[in-house]
């Protein structure tokens, strides 16, 4: 899926290095992005995901444990609950995985919060690129006016060496960070908000999560392989979109490239697009359709999921490298969580009005997802 013109503007480049063609994320030369590709898919592989397994049991791990010290405290104080915002903490344990895998660095937000702000760094950074992505011709003259790009500069990192593998490292560090971070973040918020909006969803996963622990051994913690978690039905289905989802392609943020189009091609009509898409509730759309719950995914025997209609990672040999790692990470969270924790939202929250902090900035930034956590006193 080619990309279109919008990524001249959209990229993060440091100060001193314009190359466009160091930026796997936005790069729009197909050869060139096969050639920078090269290492992100040995990055991967089978075997370097077995590393990453480790560090992703570590740091979900140190996500519960800080959680669960939530917990203690509002119990000492006699309260019930523990009032989280659980998307914050999401961004927390994203940021630091990522540094784990990035840069072998804990940049301690779990431990500490964003102290440095590097959460909102990485938020703020993409307001301009936002802007400036539909004049694609404005991004050097912004990039070169310090009152304007001081956010975005605040984010991108501006080397003082000339090395020539420096300005490709730094690319792909930021490249790391906004697509491992961001992505993993958004969707854990979004998926436990729809969980907690259909209850009988959350139990139904908890009792899979429960079957399983048992089966494997116990109290089951620590939680089963995240190749073990990889067959559950339900669990996938939570991550999956739910069948009867309406799913809806919002144009504005989409830019043709005429180049790549060829419209003699049969499938001229998916060329030069850069493919995008948002997710609605089904339930609001049509009654007929499917409520957006799993349920629909694993009920019924005359529905075959078509799992390559799902393409949130893109398709092809330009597709999504880090994958595998998403979805284990997903998966191993969401069941870490909803096996330890009871969760439900603040008597305040807004839940209908939450879906209206969604913004897209290439990074997808949300409101506070305010949530009552309560330990499980779980039985094996």
């Amino acid at each position: 899926m080619p990309k279109g013109p919008l990524w001249e503007g959209r990229r993060i480049l440091p100060s001193k290095n314009f190359n466009i063609n160091n930026h796997l994320i936005g790069v729009r030369d197909l050869d060139r992005h096969a050639e920078l590709r090269k290492p992100w898919n040995k990055a991967f592989g089978t075997g370097p995901l077995k590393d990453y397994e480790e560090m992703l049991l570590s740091r979900a791990g140190l996500l519960a444990s800080r959680l669960e010290e939530l917990c203690d405290q509002a119990a000492a104080q006699g309260d019930f609950n523990a009032k989280v915002d659980l998307a914050e903490w999401a961004s927390f344990f994203a940021f630091d995985f990522m540094g784990d895998i990035a840069f072998t660095v804990d940049f301690r937000l779990l431990k500490d919060g964003d102290v440095n702000n590097f959460v909102k760094d990485m938020e703020d950074a993409q307001r301009l690129p936002t802007i400036v992505q539909h004049v694609p011709w404005l991004a050097r003259i912004t990039r070169a006016t310090p009152f304007i790009s001081n956010k975005m500069r605040a984010f991108a990192v501006d080397p003082n060496f000339t090395a020539s593998p420096l300005p490709i490292i730094i690319a792909n560090s930021v490249l790391a960070i906004l697509a491992g971070s961001d992505t993993t973040s958004s969707a854990l918020a979004t998926t436990f908000y729809s969980l907690l909006r259909h209850p009988e969803c959350y139990k139904q996963l908890q009792k899979e999560i429960d079957e399983v622990c048992s089966e494997d051994g116990g109290c089951g913690d620590p939680l089963p392989s995240p190749d073990r978690l990889a067959q559950l039905p339900y669990l996938n289905a939570v991550v999956f979109l739910p069948e009867g989802t309406n799913v809806q392609v919002p144009p504005y943020v989409l830019h043709r490239d005429p180049s790549a189009s060829a419209s003699s091609s049969s499938d001229s009509k998916s060329q030069g697009r850069s493919s995008s898409s948002e997710e609605s509730d089904s339930a609001s759309v049509s009654s007929s359709d499917a409520e957006d719950s799993p349920s629909g995914a694993t009920t019924g025997t005359s529905v075959v999921h078509e799992k390559n209609a799902f393409i949130p990672f893109s398709t092809g040999p330009a597709n999504c490298a880090g994958k595998p790692l998403a979805l284990m990470e997903l998966r191993y969270v969401i069941a870490l969580l909803v096996r330890k924790f009871d969760l439900d939202f603040q008597e305040d929250f807004d839940v209908e009005g939450w879906e209206n902090t969604l913004t897209d900035r290439l990074t997808m930034c949300r409101g506070p997802l305010l949530v009552n956590l309560r330990k499980r006193k779980v039985v094996s």
